[in-house]
């Protein structure tokens, strides 16, 4: 036979069915043969140790029964978690949502050590009595436990405990008890971190829904942002982290920003910025996970801290993101890559709002682990000095003043410059300087005089990126 054969989804759950009854069958056999040789045994039989020995676990024929019986049930359990996970992005592509990343498609967690997860299980409710002392070894034993298990593991683990069980063992070790407290803030990052990054988001999702403390991180909050945000949801999303466009230098790009309805423009800008000139950087500092999140690496006082970030993404009911996507190179999957580090950094500082209105120099040594460089746009003496910076590696912004103060800003052409808002910084020509805006490509480049840089402008900043 030549060709394709076409695998449907209705294929593989007959597939599955038929695993589930071999494995019924295999151990149906396998009782047979212990009460088989049960039998002779209490009939006065010599029991052969080696065979005694492995009727539960080995290599005799109850053992191999059994692990041909194991076998077909983790196989069935895994196909049918992969074609639900097909069928569900089906279905999302059918509602006119992004068509996910392949590499996604059919992701599976592999089989189950049910002796791990048995210990790793008593240990998570050894904690849950809010009168015991929970101890810093009672700590490390959990989070060693935890830490040392599959995906699958963990996802057995979590589904042994009923929601009241899940939301007193995240509170405790958040929060420990009566008597003590639980773990520190960067312990509660890597509890989180841990579970975000191995279990599927159904999972992640029920965490969020019995502690506010997990809901808190893996969908960061709107609240006091400005504006009217009420009609957003978090909403599933699938797509590619990083695409090369048509004339880009690589899979992060500054026409990929758009920043929209989050006041983030230093973050925004700074991104753009880091795109320009190093885009290299961004795809090592934003990575995929096997169960489709991301991980983010920021640095707080030079030193790295990783946030995991979850394929959830803010929505209104017509489909809008609170924040726009790169490119679609394919038509329809988005580019992720910036509105992922967004929600990182919103998950990292507490919520939407605690991104919004700060300097791009902050982001810069945040983004970079370096030290910024800032000037105050009065004391730009050319545009050759920022070109020098330019041509040094440098990512550079630019920041306005408030229109109230300079309402000249609102006349400049052929574009107005807005503010106190943060730009990119392009380039020069001869004594204008290049600005992106970072409400996305189509606002193209703001193109002002030195002098108006001076006169309007609060601050030049930059970060070497090479």
């Amino acid at each position: 036979m030549t060709g394709y054969v076409s695998i449907t989804p209705a294929r593989v759950r007959a597939l599955v069915k038929e695993l589930g009854t071999t494995s019924t069958a295999s151990e149906a056999l396998r009782t047979r043969v212990r009460e088989l040789i049960g039998q002779g045994v209490d009939s006065g039989g010599s029991p052969m140790p080696l065979v005694t020995e492995n009727l539960p676990f080995g290599s005799g024929a109850s053992g191999q029964l059994r692990g041909l019986a194991g076998a077909a049930t983790d196989s069935s359990q895994a196909y049918l978690r992969r074609v639900t996970r097909f069928e569900q992005m089906m279905q999302a592509m059918k509602d006119g949502k992004p068509a996910p990343d392949p590499q996604t498609w059919f992701n599976d967690m592999g089989p189950v050590d049910k002796a791990k997860v048995d210990a790793a299980t008593k240990a998570v409710k050894g904690v849950l009595d809010d009168f015991l002392l929970l101890s810093k070894g009672d700590i490390d034993n959990v989070m060693g436990q935890l830490g040392g298990l599959t995906p699958a593991e963990l996802e057995a683990v979590l589904a042994d405990l009923n929601d009241k069980e899940l939301a007193a063992f995240l509170s405790r070790m958040k929060d420990g008890g009566a008597l003590d407290g639980g773990l520190d803030d960067n312990g509660e990052r890597e509890l989180l971190n841990l579970f975000g990054s191995k279990v599927s988001l159904p999972v992640v999702q029920r965490m969020c829904k019995v502690s506010e403390w997990a809901n808190g991180y893996f969908r960061p909050s709107l609240k006091d942002v400005g504006g009217n945000l009420s009609e957003y949801r978090w909403d599933p999303i699938t797509g590619t982290l990083f695409a090369q466009g048509k004339g880009e230098n690589g899979g992060a790009d500054p026409t990929d920003v758009d920043q929209m309805s989050i006041g983030d423009c230093g973050l925004q800008a700074t991104l753009a910025a880091l795109a320009k000139q190093n885009p290299g950087l961004l795809e090592k500092m934003v990575t995929t996970n096997a169960n489709g999140s991301y991980t983010v690496t920021f640095y707080q006082d030079g030193k790295p801290v990783q946030i995991v970030v979850q394929p959830e993404v803010l929505r209104k009911p017509d489909g809008t993101p609170i924040t726009g996507f790169g490119d679609r190179p394919d038509g329809t999957s988005p580019e992720l890559w910036a509105v992922v580090v967004e929600k990182a950094a919103a998950q990292w500082r507490g919520g939407y709002n605690d991104i919004q209105g700060r300097w791009p120099g902050d982001w810069m040594e945040e983004l970079t682990g370096q030290n910024s460089d800032r000037t105050d746009a009065g004391d730009v003496g050319s545009t050759s000095e920022i070109q020098k910076r330019l041509d040094a590696g440098q990512a550079v912004t630019f920041s306005t003043q408030s229109p109230k103060d300079h309402p000249g800003m609102n006349d400049l052409k052929p574009r107005p410059l807005f503010g106190p808002h943060a730009y990119t910084v392009m380039g020069t020509d001869g004594d204008y300087v290049l600005l992106q805006n970072p409400w996305g490509s189509s606002e193209g480049i703001t193109r002002i005089h030195i002098d108006d840089l001076r006169k309007y402008g609060t601050k030049v900043e930059g970060v070497d990126v090479n």
